[in-house]
This record gives C-alpha cells, sequence and structure tokens, in this order.
C-alpha cells in the first residue's frame, strides 16, 4: 500500500524501542536489501506519514461531491463484480455436466478399446479428468467469492455512512476499524521523500498531492 517514490518499491513497516518508548517508521525495501545506494529514501516516521493520510480522507469526507462519486464508483465495481460471478456460477454447472458426460463417454470407449487405441483414449480421458476438477474446484471458489461479496456490498455501505460523519466518530474508532476506512478508500501510497511529497492514490478516483516533511 506504501511505495517509495525514489524507487518503486515497498516501503515496510518498522518499530524501534528508545528508553522504553516505541518509535514506529517506514522503511524501503529496496534501501533494507541492497543499501543506501540503492535508494536514497531513508527511514519515515509513521505517525506523521499516517496522519497526513488520514487528513487527506477527512478532506475527501468534507468534499460531499467527490465523496458521493467516490461511493457511486465503488457500488458500480462490485455490483460489476457481482454480476461476473453470478454469471460464471451459473454457466459452470453445465459445463461441469459436459465434462462429467465426456469423461463417462471415453471411460466406456476405454473399456472395449483394442491394444492400440487405448493409449489415446486415456490420454484424453485424463485431460477430462483434469479440466473436470478444475472446474469443480473453481465452482466450489465462486461459492465462497459470492459469499465474501456480501461483506463487501456491506464495507461500502459502511465506509460511505461512517465518511460521511468522520470528524465525530473517527476519534471514537478502534485501530481496525480506523485501518478498514482508509484502505477502503486508499488504493496506494507514494513517498517521495526527496520532493517532500506525499500522492495519495484514490480507489475509484484520483490521486492527489499533500505536502508533508522529508
Amino acid at each position: 500500500m506504501v511505495r517509495c517514490g525514489a524507487c518503486g518499491y515497498g516501503l515496510t513497516a518498522a518499530s524501534a524501542h528508545t528508553r522504553g518508548k516505541e518509535y514506529r517508521y517506514y522503511r524501503c525495501i529496496t534501501r533494507d536489501k541492497r543499501g543506501k545506494d540503492a535508494c536514497p529514501t531513508k527511514p519515515l516516521p509513521a505517525a506523521e506519514l499516517e496522519r497526513a493520510v488520514v487528513d487527506r480522507v477527512r478532506g475527501i469526507a468534507g468534499d460531499r461531491t467527490l465523496l458521493d462519486a467516490i461511493a457511486r464508483r465503488a457500488r458500480e465495481r462490485v455490483q460489476g463484480e457481482g454480476v461476473r460471478l453470478r454469471r460464471e456460477e451459473a454457466e459452470l454447472p453445465g459445463v461441469i455436466a459436459k465434462l462429467a458426460t465426456d469423461a463417462h463417454r471415453l471411460a466406456d470407449a476405454l473399456a472395449s478399446a483394442k491394444p492400440g487405441g487405448r493409449e489415446h483414449i486415456a490420454n484424453r480421458l485424463d485431460d477430462v479428468g483434469l479440466q473436470l476438477r478444475a472446474h469443480e474446484a473453481r465452482l466450489a471458489s465462486l461459492k465462497a467469492e459470492l459469499a465474501a461479496h456480501g461483506d463487501v456490498v456491506l464495507d461500502v455501505a459502511w465506509t460511505a455512512r461512517t465518511l460521511g460523519q468522520f470528524d465525530r466518530v473517527w476519534e471514537a474508532m478502534t485501530r481496525p476499524n480506523r485501518a478498514r476506512l482508509v484502505r477502503a478508500i486508499v488504493e496506494k501510497v507514494v513517498v517521495d521523500q526527496r520532493g517532500g511529497k506525499l500522492a495519495v492514490h484514490l480507489r475509484d478516483g484520483a490521486a492527489t498531492m499533500a505536502r508533508v516533511a522529508a
């Protein structure tokens, strides 16, 4: 979610303890693995970076036009994904039934085949069996995705409702719910330490720029 503007790779959260206090920061993965010559980005204080992102989310919450547009696009995206999943779920049983019929037919043919033709039929039967198992697994996966999709729909509604009363509820929210709200709005954050800029890329929206200390 958080990327380095200098090298393009991720920033990872870390912490250190000094005199009994925890110091949280973000550090560049490239710099960690390959040294300071590979990336100039030094560790960034987590509290300041996160505050800048939250301020942007707060700004979105105060911009009713932008908030409505983001919520509308999010609902459209989620609804479209639901339609696609349900369509695929409806088509799979027919595909599975056809493959099962083919498998039975090939099994019968294999049982009565002459020695010279058995290998071809056996290979074909193996191929159909692999396809059948793959489609059955996909159908099971789709059912799980559709079950989870209901939670996504609820999450979009919860996000829009919470953003609409951001200033009133933010301080009372638990840390997990704060993180959930930010993840629902922010797709990625790109830090340009040398330029002193933070690019916040919104889900279902455009990027915006905010100044942060280098």
